[in-house]
C-alpha cells in the first residue's frame, strides 16, 4: 500500500491505494482501512481512501493501516505514513553550474558530475536530483537507471553526446534544473600487460615477440610500436636499437648480449602506455650428458660463467701445469681450447650458456713440452686441422668408456685415430717455447705447418705389432714395437691419467717410457723391455698382441716374464695373464724377436722304443717349434699326454714314458701309437705317428 503524495502540503488531499492481495480459496477480497492522526484514531475516516486537504494541518503525521479480508479471516496489516508540510513561505534553492569530470572522457572512464553554487534562503542543506541523458537525433533521451551523480563506463561508447541534469531540492521545493554536456572521445587501447619471448635465444635464432594481444574499448584495430635496446655489459648500459618491428634477426645479435623491449598499442588515434620491459639473453647453449667417471674434457663453447662449480656442479676438476709438470686443482675458469680432467661421481646433465668460438682459434704456449689442449668445436676435429710448425704429429685423448688413452695424429701405417672427438681434451707436445697452435674447423694445415709420422711397411721384411694391456675395466691399447729399415721411431708414453689406470710402456735403455719403439735396423735378435703398471688391486691383467700378421715368418717371437721366468711363444698363444696384488702391480716383461732359418719344419729320427719298464721317445726338428707328444691305443683313443706346447729348439730331443695312463695306472701289454705334433712360430705344422709294442 502507499499514501500519495509522498511529501504532501496542507493544500493537497491524501490518497491511499492497496493492491496485490490474493486468496487461495478464490474468495472475494476486500480491504479495511484504519486512519491515525498523530497516533490517534480518526474513526470518521476509516475505510476512506481519500483524506480531504481540509482535514489536515501542517506538521501532522497521518498513518493508514490496511488489512485484506475474505469475510472469514483477515491478513496481517500493512501501513504507510506521511507528514504534512508546515505552511511556511519557502524560496526554492538554486545552483550556479554543473561540471562533468573528466572533461574529455573516453568510454573507459567513469563520469562524475558535481554541482556548484548551492544557495537556499532558508539555509537548507544541499540536496539534488540527478538524471543523465544521451542525445539521439535532435532529442535528449533519459538513460534508464542513471539517476546519480555517477555514470559508469559501459553505459556509453565513443561518439556519444551526454548530458547530466541536476535539480536542487531543499526538502520542500525543487529549484531550477541546471545541465552540463560532454562528448565521449576515443578510448586509448589498454597497455599490453606482458610481452613474451624465449628468455634465451641462440645466435642462430631470431628474437620473436609473441603475446601482443591487448584490448580497445572502442573495438578499433590495433597496431604496435616497439622500443628495443641492447646491452653488452649485462644491463649496466644500454644502446637504443633502431628496429621498430616485433622481430630482431639473428644477424643483428651476438652471444653475450642482453636485449630489452617495450611495446605500446595504437588504435589510430591514441597510444597506450608502454608495457613493462621484457629481457632476452643471447647465448649459444650446449647440452651434454656426462656419464659418471673420469674424463679428459674440453668445452666446445666459451662459457659466460666459466667457474667449474657453475658448469660442472659436484665434480672435481684439475688442470695440467706444464711448468710444474703436474696437476693442480685451483682451477678458476674453464676456457675453450683447453683440456681439463673432470671426475663426477654420478651422471651429470650439462647445460652451458656461452658463445661458440670462431671457426679458427689460435693459442700460444709459453713453454715447450706437453700441453693439454681441447677440441673447441662440437664436432670431431681432424688432427690435420691443427696448424703449427712446432707441434709433433701425434697426441693422445682419453677414452672414458674404455678408461684408456687413444693415440691420434698424422700417423701412416697404424690403425690409430685421426680425429679428436667433440668435448675431448688431448695431450699434445710443442717443441719450442712460445709455440703458436691454430685450430681450424674446416681447413687442413698446409705441409709447411704440419708433419706426418709414417710407420707404414715398405717391404716384407719390415713389421710393426701392437701390444694391449687390459684389466679391471681399464686398458692401454696403442703401444707398438717392430722394425722399419732406416726409420727408427720412438714415441713417448703420455702422462698418467688423473685417476686409477693401467699403463703399458716400453722401457728404453735411456730411461724413457715409450708407447712406440720401432728399431731402424734388422738384427738376428731384437728385444724390448716392457713394463705393465697399475694401481688397481687384485685384478686379472691381460697382455695381448691381437695381430701378428705383419711379422715375417722367419721371426720367432717370445714373451718372457722377467719377474717369474715364464715364457710364451706369441705366435701360438694369444695373450699372457697375471694378477695384480693388494697394492697394484709393476710387472717386467721382455719381448724377444729372433730370426730363424726358413727351412721347412720337419720331424726326423722319430723313434719310440721300450726299454726297462719305460719307453724312450727320440726325435729331431729341423727348426724350433712347439711340440705335443701323446700316447693313444690302436683305436686312437688318448691314453697319456706327455707334453703339450713344449718349446723345442732345432736338433735332437728325447723324452720318456713310464707306461702309466692319465688315470695313474700301468697300461697293459700290447701295441700303442705315439703321435708327435710340431708347430713352428711361422704357423707351419708337422705331425708324425709311430707304433710301439709293450711287453710288461
Amino acid at each position: 500500500m502507499v499514501i500519495t503524495p509522498e511529501y504532501p502540503s496542507a493544500f493537497e488531499d491524501l490518497r491511499v491505494e492497496a493492491s496485490g492481495s490474493t486468496d487461495v480459496d478464490g474468495d472475494t477480497v476486500t480491504y479495511i482501512y484504519t486512519w491515525l492522526r498523530n497516533g490517534q484514531p480518526v474513526a470518521q475516516y476509516d475505510n476512506n481512501t481519500v483524506i480531504p486537504a481540509a482535514a489536515t494541518e501542517g506538521g501532522e503525521t497521518w498513518r493508514c493501516s490496511v488489512v485484506a479480508s475474505d469475510a472469514i479471516a483477515a491478513s496481517e496489516p500493512a501501513w504507510d505514513e506521511v507528514t504534512i508540510a508546515s505552511l511556511v513561505i519557502n524560496t526554492p534553492p538554486s545552483i550556479t553550474h554543473v561540471e562533468i569530470t573528466p572533461a574529455t572522457p573516453s568510454a573507459l572512464d567513469t563520469l562524475a558530475a558535481t554541482a556548484y553554487g548551492w544557495r537556499d534562503s532558508e539555509g537548507a542543506a544541499p540536496a539534488y536530483r540527478w538524471q543523465w541523458f544521451r542525445k539521439s537525433g535532435g532529442s535528449w533521451v533519459a538513460i534508464a537507471g542513471a539517476t546519480t551523480d555517477r555514470l559508469l563506463s559501459g553505459q556509453f561508447v565513443k561518439g556519444d553526446k551526454l548530458q547530466v541534469r541536476c535539480t536542487p531540492w531543499d526538502g520542500i521545493a525543487f529549484g531550477q534544473a541546471v545541465t552540463a554536456d560532454v562528448n565521449i572521445s576515443n578510448s586509448p587501447p589498454k597497455t599490453p600487460l606482458s610481452v613474451r619471448s624465449a628468455s634465451t635465444v641462440s645466435t642462430s635464432q631470431d628474437i620473436v615477440l609473441t603475446g601482443l594481444n591487448t584490448t580497445d574499448a572502442d573495438n578499433d584495430p590495433i597496431t604496435y610500436d616497439f622500443e628495443w635496446s641492447v646491452s653488452t655489459d649485462r644491463g649496466v648500459t644500454w644502446t637504443v636499437w633502431d628496429g621498430k618491428c616485433s622481430t630482431v634477426g639473428c644477424g643483428a645479435t651476438e652471444a653475450g648480449q642482453l636485449w630489452q623491449v617495450r611495446v605500446r598499442a595504437f588504435d589510430g588515434t591514441d597510444y597506450s602506455n608502454w608495457s613493462s620491459p621484457a629481457y632476452i639473453k643471447v647465448a649459444d647453449i650446449l647440452r651434454r650428458r656426462l656419464p659418471a667417471g673420469v674424463h679428459l674434457l674440453a668445452l666446445p663453447i666459451e662459457p659466460f660463467d666459466g667457474q667449474p662449480a657453475a658448469l660442472l656442479p659436484g665434480s672435481a676438476v684439475v688442470v695440467y701445469d706444464s711448468r710444474a709438470s703436474g696437476y693442480r686443482s685451483d682451477v678458476q675458469r674453464l676456457e675453450v681450447g683447453r683440456g681439463y680432467w673432470v671426475q663426477n661421481q654420478a651422471p651429470l646433465d650439462c647445460e652451458i650458456e656461452g658463445a661458440f668460438p670462431e671457426d679458427r682459434l689460435t693459442m700460444t704456449f709459453p713453454d715447450r713440452g706437453l700441453q693439454i689442449m681441447g677440441n673447441p668445436f662440437d664436432e670431431p676435429l681432424p688432427w690435420r686441422n691443427l696448424h703449427s710448425d712446432a707441434l709433433v704429429p701425434f697426441g693422445w685423448y682419453y677414452d672414458s668408456a674404455a678408461r684408456c688413452y687413444r693415440l691420434v695424429g698424422n700417423i701412416a701405417g697404424l690403425p690409430v685415430a685421426s680425429e679428436i672427438p667433440p668435448w675431448a681434451g688431448f695431450w699434445a707436445c710443442t717443441v719450442r717455447d712460445g709455440a703458436q697452435v691454430t685450430i681450424d674447423r674446416d681447413t687442413a694445415a698446409p705441409a709447411s705447418e704440419t708433419s706426418t709420422l709414417s710407420l707404414a711397411k715398405r717391404d716384407v721384411s719390415e713389421w710393426v705389432i701392437r701390444l694391449v694391456a687390459s684389466g679391471g675395466g681399464c686398458s692401454d691399447a696403442d703401444n707398438y714395437i717392430g722394425v722399419l729399415r732406416n726409420r727408427a721411431t720412438a714415441v713417448l708414453n703420455p702422462p698418467a691419467p688423473a685417476t686409477d689406470s693401467l699403463d703399458l710402456y716400453i722401457a728404453a735403455a735411456n730411461g724413457e717410457r715409450r708407447a712406440i719403439d720401432v728399431a731402424g735396423q734388422q738384427a738376428q735378435r731384437l728385444a724390448w723391455d716392457v713394463v705393465v703398471e697399475s694401481s688397481l688391486p687384485d685384478q686379472l691383467i691381460t697382455v695381448s698382441y691381437p695381430d701378428l700378421s705383419d711379422l715375417p715368418p722367419e721371426y720367432r717371437l717370445t714373451l718372457v716374464d722377467l719377474d717369474t721366468g715364464e715364457e710364451r711363444y706369441m705366435r701360438t698363444t694369444p695373450s699372457y695373464q697375471f694378477r695384480s696384488g693388494d697394492g697394484g702391480v709393476r710387472r717386467h716383461l721382455r719381448i724377444v724377436a729372433e730370426r730363424e732359418s726358413l727351412a721347412p719344419l720337419g720331424i726326423t729320427s722319430f723313434t719310440p722304443q721300450e726299454a726297462q719298464d719305460r719307453v724312450t721317445i727320440s726325435y729331431a726338428l729341423t727348426q724350433p717349434a712347439s711340440v705335443d707328444v701323446a700316447i693313444m691305443n690302436m683305436a686312437g683313443r688318448p691314453v697319456r699326454r706327455l707334453v703339450q706346447d713344449a718349446p723345442s729348439t732345432s736338433g735332437q730331443h728325447a723324452l720318456t714314458w713310464n707306461m702309466v695312463s692319465e688315470t695313474g695306472t700301468r697300461v697293459p701289454s700290447g701295441m700303442y701309437l705315439c703321435r708327435l705334433t710340431a708347430r713352428a712360430a711361422s704357423g707351419h705344422q708337422s705331425t708324425a705317428l709311430r707304433a710301439v709294442t709293450l711287453r710288461n
